[in-house]
């Protein structure tokens, strides 16, 4: 039951994180229709449980050197490959993409403690 929340929980908050990016940033866009957003996050949430581990161990190096600094291009490169399978997402630029991802990470993190807080 944990996990089945704890997808949901995670497939909302990035929809909610994509919602608010393409709101605040001009060079960022998260898909016409409400289907694309929820799309969109469901990839999103899908990169983060199988890529970005992957990331991590092959980055873990420049993140330890750089103090977890490094954690941004992973991401960065997160992000970038969720414009490449889904269509709906552009972005526009490296400083969007910078941007888009410092975004996308802190409204994760705050809706993601409120979620954990939920949970328990």
């Amino acid at each position: 039951m944990r996990l089945i929340f704890f997808l949901v929980s995670s497939i909302l908050i990035n929809a909610a994180a994509l919602l608010l990016t393409d709101r605040l940033l001009t060079g960022f866009k998260a898909g016409p229709e409400l289907y694309d957003l929820f799309m969109a996050a469901f990839i999103l949430t899908a990169l983060n449980a199988v890529v970005r581990p992957i990331l991590k161990l092959i980055m873990s190096p420049l993140i330890i050197l750089t103090l977890g600094l490094g954690l941004i291009i992973v991401n960065a490169l997160i992000l970038y490959f969720l414009t490449i399978f889904v269509p709906g997402i552009t972005i526009d630029s490296t400083i969007t993409l910078l941007y888009a991802t410092l975004i996308i990470g802190a409204v994760n993190a705050v809706l993601g403690f409120i979620a954990r807080r939920i949970s328990h």
